[in-house]
């Protein structure tokens, strides 16, 4: 309390804004580090010292902080907790956080992307013109026919129409989406808040992590993750979704009759992917910048030389934070 009743908001916001700037100037983790550590401005080495006076003396609860953190704010996430990638979790935590207007920035990247001489256009890809080991063609349904190129992305991950695959050395977990019109007395508290559960007992299990919001009109929407694996389908896990969110809900809204939640609710296959990594350090110091995930031949399994992921299970890249983390140890 001493804390807070020592600055204002506006106090705080001038020195946490000045931090980040001082952070993003520097090219390596350790000198980052030492700017974490040895800042000059009182107040973000009051509330940074108090956070990590609290990840050390409480180790479960920081474990499972650190956990919803990883999932929250990054595509990878990891069991380890080291002391600097904490930090920038922290750090993730108190930024400013954005909804982007995706009409119109799609509108805007699509006059750019044409004043540059790009197009786009809706076709299927007939055949992927793989050639020794490499990508130097694709034919499309249309009048374009037989297009040469050195390089192909894509954006989503590789379908099942697609001939290729990724290669994952971890867990990869996708995720369901959720949708209900919720009636309670409390609702009023929760409204447009993100709320997150992590159960100490299922980090790491098949069902680690799930949230929600619930807007000014009682619509709930969330995201509840899941555990991939050969064969498995999302709607395999429905019912076990509608029980663990359910039982999360009644903690938050209590007397919220169940017949009216599995009568409303309505799910969906989603879009959101996190891939564990047993040592994330490690991987970032090893890998550096990356282009895009390599891809592999599903038939031959042998790695297809111009051909990249870059859709949201890619896993050389974790969002914002694992680009400053790049930044920082390149």
């Amino acid at each position: 309390s001493s804390f807070f009743d020592s600055c204002t908001e506006g106090q705080f916001n001038e020195q946490f804004f000045t931090l980040v700037s001082e952070l993003a100037r520097q090219k390596d983790k350790k000198e980052s580090f030492i700017i974490l550590k040895n800042t000059h401005l009182p107040l973000m080495k009051e509330v940074f010292g108090k956070y990590l006076e609290f990840i050390h003396r409480e180790q479960e609860f920081s474990k499972q902080i650190n956990h919803v953190l990883q999932v929250m704010y990054q595509v990878c996430f990891s069991s380890q907790i080291s002391e600097v990638d904490s930090q920038y979790l922290f750090l993730s935590l108190l930024c400013p956080r954005y909804i982007i207007n995706n009409e119109k920035l799609k509108a805007e990247l699509l006059f750019s992307y044409r004043k540059l001489g790009g197009d786009i256009k809706d076709t299927e890809i007939n055949d992927w013109g793989v050639i020794n080991g490499k990508l130097d063609y694709i034919m499309l349904g249309s009048v374009d026919g037989v297009i040469e190129l050195e390089k192909a992305f894509l954006f989503a991950p590789p379908f099942e129409r697609f001939p290729f695959k990724a290669k994952k050395t971890g867990n990869i977990y996708h995720s369901i989406d959720f949708k209900c019109v919720i009636e309670n007395e409390f609702i009023d508290f929760y409204k447009n808040k993100r709320v997150t559960f992590s159960k100490n007992d299922r980090m790491g299990s098949d069902f680690p992590f799930w949230e929600f919001m619930i807007n000014d009109d009682h619509y709930l929407h969330g995201t509840y993750a899941y555990m991939d694996g050969q064969g498995v389908k999302s709607s395999f896990f429905y019912h076990q979704a509608v029980e663990d969110i359910y039982s999360s809900l009644t903690e938050l809204l209590p007397g919220l009759p169940k017949v009216d939640w599995v009568t409303r609710v309505s799910l969906n296959a989603g879009a959101d992917i996190w891939l564990e990594e047993k040592s994330l350090e490690a991987k970032i110091n090893s890998e550096g910048l990356h282009i895009g995930d390599s891809l592999y031949n599903k038939t031959s399994q042998k790695k297809v030389a111009g051909v990249y992921q870059l859709g949201p299970s890619i896993s050389s890249s974790m969002g914002l934070y694992g680009h400053l983390l790049e930044i920082f140890y390149n």
